[in-house]
């Protein structure tokens, strides 16, 4: 973790009070209403779409042309409605990744998609999730084969029904998948009383999300999908530094770095730059907090570096978004001229990544306008060994829970 968890508490001012409710029967369940569920076969199509559509954006992802999806799994959200389909990517019979779609027409279509594995296809983690319940088992209840649950980027759980000697459910473990961690289901209302989903739910355009499923659900968008028009810039000379002090302090070195560059030679470069914007952000460097920066110093401490070298004119503008989507204003910031810092809070992964961001700070250095939107960014690490760190790598638009951006404006 990066960002100090704290910022949590600041992306959910206008949420207050919300809590998430636990698991129940799905005879206990109270569904969605039928006209916001998205059947499979809808689903189908909007996953095949996007995944020709990433085919021709994304670099690195040609060999995902002409491939098929097939559904391998649907989870579910912790009052037993569904949430998400998950379908494989394949080719021949070759796995190449997969793609999540919302099972809700108030969520965006496109939840996640990936080169790599779901947590739930890896056995690494679903042993690591059977031997923790089984920890936990008890003489008066029988633990039950688990539900998957979805609750945004990087929240993916298994919840085990619970039940008494009758057979009725009383009540439901859950296991983190990503560090198997577990909860009951009162502490599971306070983890995750803010969540991606939430966010989404409260303060994502509905008109913007209508008008995807709309567009995506069209069947004249398959054929034309390939011929589409897709808008894009990109900001070369933005130096790749690799993590180091905090993510915060990198990010905006980047930013810094590339002005430096470009008609502000005053600045210094690297770890003596990123030294100074650490200073200058109180970024801390005692465990367990090494490294995390609180998110509303990242443009006070900008500021302050930039004074330090003369150039007292440097304005940061900070951004605090939730979970609304501002792509429009991001790319407008690119064909500006101007990379600028995005923190993340659950982040998932950039395309081909196998690792999920979480609590993360970026530097966006372009965008690509297509039927799914994305932004380009260096992301300050260089791993696994073949994700170097001058890889060229693009984030989802929206794949996070909340986010908060640092304009730079000489």
């Amino acid at each position: 973790m990066n960002i100090h968890k704290t910022v949590v508490i600041l992306l959910a001012l206008l949420l207050a009070g919300m809590a998430m409710v636990p698991m129940v029967s799905a005879a206990e369940s109270k569904l969605s209403s039928p006209s916001k569920m998205v059947n499979t076969d809808e689903a189908s199509s909007v996953a095949l779409i996007n995944v020709q559509d990433i085919a021709n954006s994304a670099p690195g992802f040609s060999e995902w042309h002409d491939s098929e999806v097939i559904l391998s799994k649907m989870y579910f959200d912790l009052t037993g409605n569904p949430a998400a389909y998950a379908f494989n990517v394949t080719q021949n019979g070759d796995y190449l990744g997969y793609i999540l779609i919302s099972a809700q027409r108030d969520n965006y279509p496109v939840l996640e998609c990936s080169r790599g594995h779901l947590p739930t296809a890896s056995t690494d983690f679903v042993s690591r999730s059977k031997t923790k319940i089984s920890e936990s088992q008890t003489k008066d209840l029988v633990i039950q084969n688990p539900v998957p649950v979805y609750l945004g980027a990087t929240f993916y759980y298994d919840a085990y029904p619970m039940t008494d000697k009758t057979g009725n459910v009383v009540d439901y473990a859950y296991v983190d998948l990503t560090n198997s961690r577990l909860f009951n289901s009162e502490d599971m209302k306070k983890e995750m009383a803010i969540n991606k989903s939430s966010l989404k739910a409260n303060v994502a355009k509905p008109v913007d999300i209508e008008r995807l499923w709309s567009l995506e659900s069209s069947p004249s968008v398959m054929a034309s999908v390939s011929s589409m028009t897709r808008s894009s810039n990109y900001i070369y000379d933005v130096p790749y530094y690799a993590w180091y002090r905090g993510c915060s302090p990198t990010a905006a070195a980047m930013v810094l770095g590339y002005w430096q560059s470009h008609g502000y030679p005053n600045y210094p470069t690297a770890n003596t730059l990123i030294d100074e914007l650490g200073n200058a952000m109180g970024t801390s460097s005692t465990w367990p907090f090494t490294g995390a920066t609180f998110p509303l110093f990242i443009d006070d401490g900008i500021e302050t570096v930039a004074a330090n070298h003369g150039y007292s004119g440097l304005n940061s503008v900070e951004n605090i978004w939730f979970s609304s989507d501002h792509f429009t204003d991001m790319a407008a910031e690119i064909d500006a001229g101007r990379p600028f810092v995005l923190s993340m809070y659950a982040g998932g992964a950039a395309l081909g990544k196998p690792d999920t961001y979480d609590e993360h700070s970026v530097t966006v250095v372009g965008y690509v306008g297509s039927l799914q939107n994305y932004l380009t960014i260096h992301d300050t690490w260089n791993s696994p060994p073949n994700y170097p760190l001058n890889d060229y790598r693009l984030l989802a638009n929206m794949n996070w829970g909340g986010s908060m951006s640092d304009w730079v404006r000489p």
